[in-house]
């Protein structure tokens, strides 16, 4: 009887060699190929994910940009009534949502503002930059407001004029936040050419910031001196509600305005304000805060959330 392995020729074993490299050859590639694709298709999936992010997020920082901005603008305008204030906020913001949307149209998105609802408030200001921080019958130590709460004061801004202030924090125009128990204090007042913005919490004053110059703004609720950070603790140990008090008005001339909340409970002290725009320091009536509902939809991504503005509102 024959051997059958003697019938095998030599080269029958490297043609099946050849044959199986070539078959794992052909595997490892079609598992390359595959491994590729899921990648990119994963990739592909992410980028596209984040590009409709990116949009519904410029869309939202569009919304609370521009209605912010109405919000500014016509509280600027000191509005005699709150009805005046919250119909001319409620017709700028839907003709500027308007345009907003008419935009996002073209793009085959449905980008939408609505439901638009305000607070009331009142805007405290002294525009006449002779005249010292004093109220509308001359006293030097005066309340602004009461009862204000947390998120009911905000945009409070003081342009100081360098000449009038005292030499020192002593006797030095100040702003008091008083809660009955406790005081936050910020002093303002000069050192040689500068104009410095100190404060404390019912102790000795500490030095926050200064600048050169014959006046300086400094913005209380968003802690900064002439646009640069000038951090000093905003209400640092204060509880709700709190009042919003001048000390040594006559220290100081220039300009400032504040806006509270009185849909939110704060109260002014209407009696140390004159009666309109005319004389100083005054009241008119303004919009504290605007909500609204904001949808974004596009055939990859639906977007929805409810947004509150309150330009310069401390956090």
């Amino acid at each position: 009887m024959e051997d059958v392995t003697s019938l095998r020729r030599p080269d029958d074993r490297g043609q099946l060699i050849l044959v199986t490299g070539l078959a794992v050859a052909v595997v490892l590639v079609a598992l390359v190929l595959l491994l590729n694709t899921v990648i990119y298709t994963e990739n592909l999936a992410t980028r596209g994910a984040d590009v409709g992010g990116r949009d519904a997020v410029e869309f939202e920082n569009a919304a609370l940009s521009g209605v912010g901005g109405v919000v500014v603008t016509e509280n600027a305008a000191d509005h005699g009534t709150a009805e005046a204030a919250t119909e001319n906020v409620s017709e700028g913001v839907g003709r500027y949502a308007d345009l907003l949307e008419r935009g996002y149209l073209e793009r085959a998105t449905v980008a939408e503002l609505s439901n638009l609802s305000v607070a009331e408030g009142v805007t405290l200001r002294h525009g006449n930059e002779t005249r010292t921080f004093t109220s509308a019958s001359d006293a030097e130590n005066w309340t602004l407001s009461t009862t204000v709460g947390e998120g009911e004061l905000r945009r409070f801004r003081v342009d100081a004029a360098r000449d009038r202030l005292a030499s020192s924090s002593s006797r030095s125009f100040r702003i008091v936040l008083n809660d009955g128990d406790d005081v936050w204090r910020v002093f303002v007042y000069r050192e040689g050419e500068d104009i410095v913005v100190a404060a404390d919490a019912g102790g000795t004053p500490t030095k926050a910031c200064s600048v050169t110059g014959d006046r300086a703004t400094f913005d209380l609720t968003d802690e900064s001196l002439d646009g640069g950070a000038c951090s000093f603790d905003f209400a640092e140990g204060i509880d709700d509600p709190y009042s919003v008090e001048y000390r040594y008005g006559g220290a100081v001339n220039g300009t400032y305005s504040l806006v509270v909340n009185t849909s939110g409970g704060a109260n002014v002290a209407d009696s140390n304000f004159a009666p309109g725009p005319d004389s100083s320091p005054y009241a008119s009536a303004a919009v504290y805060s605007a909500t609204f509902d904001l949808h974004y939809r596009t055939p990859r991504l639906t977007y929805a959330e409810r947004l509150r503005v309150a330009p310069g509102e401390s956090e």
